[in-house]
C-alpha cells in the first residue's frame, strides 16, 4: 500500500506530540528511542487510530497530550492507511516524530530566550525613563 508522504507526516506529528509528554527521566537505563518504537508497534495491533493513540499513551504512562481533535479525527477517517503505516513503517515514523520533537524543543527553548531577552530589554528600558 503506497501512503502519500502528507499523511506520513501527519502521523508524524502526532508520535511527536506523544513523545513530548513522556516524562523520559523515569525510564532509566533505557533508550527513548527504542522504548517508544516498542511502544508505538505494540500499539499498532489496535484496529483504529482512536484506540491506537490511547493505547500508546497508556503504555507511555501519559494521561493526555495536547494534540487537534480535529486532525486526530482525520486520521482516524484515513484509518486504514494509518493503521497499516503504523504497524509496516513504524521506524520511520518514529524517527520523522523524534526529529520533530527535537525540532519542537529547539524552537521552544529559542522562544523562551528571546521571551527572557525581551523582558530584560523592557527592563532597562523603563529603569532608563525613571532615571531621567
Amino acid at each position: 500500500m503506497e501512503i502519500d508522504e502528507k499523511l506520513l507526516d501527519q502521523i508524524a506529528d502526532l508520535l511527536s506530540a506523544v513523545y513530548r509528554k513522556v516524562n523520559w527521566r523515569r525510564m532509566r537505563n533505557k533508550n527513548p528511542h527504542d522504548v517508544f518504537q516498542h511502544r508505538v508497534k505494540f500499539a499498532a495491533c489496535k484496529s483504529n487510530v482512536l484506540e491506537f493513540l490511547d493505547k500508546l499513551c497508556q503504555g507511555l504512562g501519559i494521561q493526555s497530550i495536547k494534540y487537534d481533535p480535529d486532525q486526530i479525527l482525520y486520521l482516524n477517517e484515513r484509518n486504514k492507511e494509518v493503521m497499516y503505516a503504523l504497524r509496516h513503517e513504524s521506524i520511520y515514523l518514529v524517527v520523522k516524530a523524534t526529529a520533530l520533537a527535537r525540532e519542537y524543543k529547539l524552537m521552544k527553548k529559542n522562544q523562551e530566550k528571546q521571551e527572557t531577552k525581551d523582558k530584560n530589554q523592557l527592563k532597562i528600558e523603563v529603569k532608563k525613563k525613571d532615571g531621567n
